[in-house]
């Protein structure tokens, strides 16, 4: 972290003070770019680690392989459930993929922790086979049905485990691979020990394993709804939708469409103003070698209704990630309003 954003993050907590019965604080993987301490117990972490264990088949013989930084709660969280199970964590602050192959094949890892940004990346540079891999653990960033293909044929023995949380409530939802493949756009059913219900489309969790400071049932202002069989239907996150001159466009909805053509690597998209419509938007993608950025546009404009265009389709070599390895929109807003 940068000396202004510590200096920052020290000026919140001397005014905000510490929650009376915190251990330790935790960062949020917001989009504001600015400090926002959580409070947590220990036993809100300690008490959930052989759930969440046994959901992700780690134990002492688990090798897990992941990147990023620990002020990202995921992150941080995993490295301590595998260290508390005996298992055996491998990383390193290399972004260099390559580097990542390296040391799977190196230490055989058997596990990989990482967000669908980094998979792409890994998927990109991996040119053969790694059969050590058992299973791959994946938050609920956007995911597509090519990435998850393109996964198994990487890693043959692999089992695939979606997740679904949030820094405030630790783990909520889960499935496996194939769940989310017959259920395109699930996150999964609750952990034990967490119960989920949907009021007016937003999304309530009660858990025990929470930050303090917030009641034992609330909502990060996610919305979705539960099917009959009790899955978790993502529709992301309040105020996720572009209101372009009065038609709702849904952020991930269209970035799930977008990463679904075929040759698009990686896709992120931005809200901009627009002085006829109110808003509109921009997409950022990285394309597959050869893949050309007009026969993309060419498939959009064939596939949906001009008011679905975006205003632009800029291509880049690579999305830039935020610290917790999330797509750094507010950096692809400062580029766009600079060009």
């Amino acid at each position: 972290m940068d000396t202004e954003y510590v200096e920052e993050l020290a000026r919140i907590i001397a005014y905000k003070g510490v929650a009376p019965l915190a251990d330790f604080g935790v960062l949020t993987s917001g989009t504001t770019g600015r400090p926002k301490p959580l409070w947590r117990s220990e036993s809100s972490w300690r008490e959930f680690f052989d759930i969440q264990n046994d959901i992700f088949h780690i134990n002492k013989d688990t090798k897990i392989f992941l990147h990023g930084s620990f002020s990202f709660t995921g992150v941080s969280n995993m490295v301590i459930a595998v260290l508390w199970s005996g298992g055996t964590v491998i990383t390193t602050s290399s972004l260099r993929p390559n580097r990542w192959i390296q040391l799977i094949e190196e230490y055989h890892v058997d596990h990989i922790y990482a967000l669908p940004t980094k998979l792409r990346l890994l998927v990109r540079h991996c040119k053969s086979k790694v059969d050590s891999i058992n299973y791959i653990i994946a938050g609920s960033q956007v995911l597509d049905r090519q990435l998850m293909e393109q996964l198994e044929r990487i890693c043959p023995n692999m089992e695939f485990i979606l997740y679904y949380g949030a820094t405030e409530l630790n783990y909520i939802t889960y499935c496996t691979g194939k769940e989310w493949l017959d259920r395109e756009g699930t996150v999964g059913r609750p952990f034990p020990s967490v119960r989920i219900e949907e009021q007016n489309g937003v999304i309530y969790v009660t858990t025990k394993h929470h930050i303090e400071g917030i009641p034992d049932t609330y909502t990060v202002n996610d919305c979705g709804y539960i099917d009959r069989d009790g899955y978790l239907m993502f529709n992301g996150r309040q105020g996720d939708v572009i209101n372009k001159g009065g038609y709702k466009i849904s952020i991930p909805e269209m970035e799930l469409y977008l990463q679904s053509l075929q040759g698009v690597s990686e896709v992120a998209i931005i809200t901009i103003n627009d002085d006829i419509r109110g808003e509109d938007f921009v997409a950022y993608m990285v394309l597959e070698d050869n893949t050309e950025l007009s026969k993309i546009i060419e498939i959009i404009h064939h596939e949906r209704p001009s008011v679905e265009w975006p205003k632009a389709i800029l291509e880049i070599p690579m999305l830039p990630l935020t610290e917790c390895s999330k797509i750094d929109k507010r950096k692809l807003k400062e580029w766009y309003n600079k060009g």
